[in-house]
């Protein structure tokens, strides 16, 4: 297999998108490397590939977007900035990764090209750059499925450009504050997460941009009294109660779309009904409040009948 990877890379000398998929047997790179001009590289499926040495990443100067799914195996660590003008990382699936790090030989102008940092299903890894990021143009951030994770990265507030952030499925999350988050963000998604303090209060008012909140609504205590006003969708699910607090509703008078999924509990809406200014509600996976919205019938109906678009489960109700 690396002998004919081999020779079809040697010819490629202007080559900038590369896939490689679903490989198993591929183990390392050509000899050469990889072409130089590459600016998107995909690895997936390619579990026993030994992915570039550290020392040969400084090589690929145009590379811009680079995703690892479910492949390099023996990857412990990946180091940011070592892809000098790297702008997108996905990460996914990689069973032994255990850190993401800065490497001390590289520079604050490298790290300034990123704009989307991903880690999906990483289940060992553990521990972030001490110190924070350090990527001052960050656009989006997301962790998902890493089981072990303790801690999210220092100094969060500090991306004063982000705007996209989803953390889900991190169940060892020892301390998680939502005030620690940057104000820029307009769309945040927040999932199963440890960590959380039977008593706090997420201080939302300061989210003054945030137009998109997806939140899992066991969590009441991320719910709390006053999200922000600027909200235009609201999505919860994995609630487990049978009626909807009517004050996560209060001052939402910009919201359009909000979304109940998985629900099973959830009987009715609150009896002062929904913010007038909702254009869509999409209810799945609500078995109990399904039956109480029966166009005329059901007996929340007259607190949805002036909604233009009603969807349940998947079904435009007319």
């Amino acid at each position: 297999m690396l002998d004919v990877f081999n020779r079809l890379m040697l010819p490629l000398n202007s080559l900038q998108q590369l896939t490689i998929d679903d490989f198993p047997s591929l183990t390392s790179f050509p000899t050469e490397g990889l072409p130089k001009t590459l600016k998107f590289l995909i690895i997936s499926n390619c579990e026993n590939l030994e992915f570039l040495p550290h020392e040969y990443m400084h090589n690929y100067t145009s590379l811009e977007e680079l995703k690892i799914s479910y492949s390099c195996n023996s990857m412990t660590s990946f180091s940011l900035g070592a892809f000098p003008v790297l702008k997108s990382l996905l990460i996914e699936g990689c069973i032994n990764l255990k850190s993401i790090l800065i490497a001390e030989d590289v520079s604050q102008k490298s790290l300034s090209f990123l704009r989307s940092i991903k880690i999906w299903d990483c289940n060992e890894l553990e521990v972030f750059p001490p110190g924070g990021l350090a990527t001052p143009y960050l656009v989006h951030f997301s962790v998902w499925k890493c089981e072990k994770l303790p801690l999210l990265p220092e100094r969060m507030h500090a991306l004063t450009g982000l705007q996209e952030m989803a953390i889900d499925n991190l169940p060892n999350l020892q301390a998680f504050v939502i005030d620690d988050f940057p104000s820029s963000l307009q769309e945040l998604t927040i999932g199963s997460v440890g960590g959380i303090m039977q008593n706090y209060r997420p201080a939302w008012e300061h989210f003054t941009c945030l137009s998109v909140l997806r939140i899992n609504g066991d969590d009441n205590m991320l719910m709390g009294h006053s999200l922000p006003a600027s909200l235009m969708t609201l999505c919860i699910y994995d609630l487990k109660d049978k009626v909807i607090n009517r004050k996560w509703f209060q001052h939402l008078n910009s919201l359009q779309k909000l979304e109940i999924v998985n629900a099973p509990k959830l009987k009715s809406l609150p009896k002062e009904g929904l913010p007038s200014s909702l254009s869509l509600l999409s209810i799945t996976c609500c078995p109990l409040l399904e039956a109480s919205l029966r166009r005329k019938r059901g007996r929340d109906w007259r607190k949805i009948a002036q909604i233009p678009f009603i969807i349940i489960n998947d079904k435009m109700i007319t």
